[in-house]
């Protein structure tokens, strides 16, 4: 599933694509990708608008429209962007296509249909309405920690948690805990203050590094748990059988060597 990582790429994608160009139609695949709004308000209100801005907060990317709307795409597990030039170019799942004055389209594809597509009249009172936690990537540390030390869940849920942070599912989850060697079912409350930083740390390092190679896990630096997330695969740190394991109702991935339960 996108997660935060992935939709930052996405942000910076719409950024260089689809900014400044009038909307000259709005093409609609199946009305289930869209959320509190029929397909045929959604391209009223586009028609003839342009995207001026973009933002993100967690999983959600907001695209901002010149006449103070924002449209809203939340990715699910396959959802993506991509610009063409003709018709013959669209993803095949392409769910919604953005067709600008000038013949390119930015089309959204998601091909199982869990991701959803949105308006707001602003980005604040849409992550108000949804109940989305501050950003991983611009939380403060002291809120982090009051987060963690008042949970009553395992830290895995914890951190994955949309409502207390948003931003972070099953992958990313799993590498910050192994970057900061605490063990997925370890209660969140009781991690000690050092472990409680070190997961901070880890959690900005590993999302920073993730963006920057364009949420490729491939062009990670070794060292990292998110290429060896397959059955009989090794802790790149200590060769030790990466195990998987139930916590929360959320599976995870984990060395038993580098991350022990206290």
């Amino acid at each position: 599933m996108p997660e935060l990582p992935d939709v930052e790429v996405f942000r910076e994608y719409l950024e260089t694509t689809a900014l400044y160009k009038p909307i000259a139609r709005v093409e609609v695949d199946s009305s289930r990708i869209f959320n509190g709004i029929s397909p045929q308000l959604f391209a009223d209100k586009l028609a003839g608008r342009k995207f001026i801005a973009s933002s993100r907060r967690g999983k959600h990317l907001f695209a901002h429209t010149d006449s103070n709307g924002v449209v809203v795409l939340h990715f699910g597990m396959t959802g993506f962007l991509k610009l063409v030039h003709n018709r013959d170019e669209r993803p095949k799942h392409t769910r919604v296509a953005f067709g600008f004055t000038g013949g390119s389209t930015l089309a959204y594809s998601c091909t199982r249909l869990l991701g959803k597509v949105a308006y707001a009249d602003d980005e604040a009172s849409y992550v108000e309405q949804k109940e989305l936690g501050p950003d991983a990537l611009a939380i403060e540390y002291d809120h982090f920690r009051e987060i963690v030390e008042k949970s009553r869940s395992g830290i895995k849920s914890t951190l994955m948690d949309q409502t207390r942070i948003a931003g972070l599912g099953n992958i990313y989850s799993d590498e910050i805990m192994y970057q900061a060697g605490v063990h997925p079912s370890e209660p969140a409350r009781n991690l000690d203050h050092a472990q409680v930083k070190k997961l901070f740390s880890s959690m900005n390092r590993v999302l920073e590094v993730a963006i920057r190679h364009k949420a490729n896990p491939d062009e990670f630096p070794s060292g990292y748990l998110l290429p060896h997330r397959n059955a009989g695969d090794h802790c790149p740190r200590c060769g030790s059988v990466v195990r998987k394991m139930s916590s929360g109702g959320r599976s995870a991935r984990y060395c038993p060597k580098c991350q022990k339960k206290s």
